[in-house]
């Protein structure tokens, strides 16, 4: 009995230790937020020079929890153009959690 005691509670544990990609939490969201932005920097000039926000409540972003495992991302990149210069790009991204990898639905980019 004891032993099973123990075996029932390391498996609540490690049940609880692995974040669900699909909940409406802020860990969620931040993971959201962070595939959003390595769809983005694939399409930005500079990848490299790009700095984008590092919390999912930060100013400026907002990250929706949708159906299905889905989520609406709005956020911004701060990158280098073709001529050097540090610009703000706004983006939409709309993602799918598939356990711990996320698969682009859109993405919709503005200068």
């Amino acid at each position: 009995m004891r032993h099973l005691s123990l075996l029932l509670s390391l498996l609540a544990l490690g049940a609880c230790a692995k974040a669900d990609p699909c909940a409406d939490t802020g860990i969620a969201k931040d993971q959201a937020l962070f595939a959003s932005q390595n769809f983005v920097k694939r399409e930005l000039k500079a990848p490299g020079s790009a700095e984008f926000p590092t919390r999912f409540d930060a100013e400026g972003v907002s990250v929706i929890t949708m159906v299905q495992c889905e989520f609406s991302v709005r956020a911004w990149a701060d990158a280098q153009n073709s001529f050097g210069a540090l610009i703000r790009t706004s983006y939409w991204a709309r993602v799918r959690a598939n356990g711990s990898d996320y698969t682009l639905l859109s993405l919709d980019i503005t200068d």
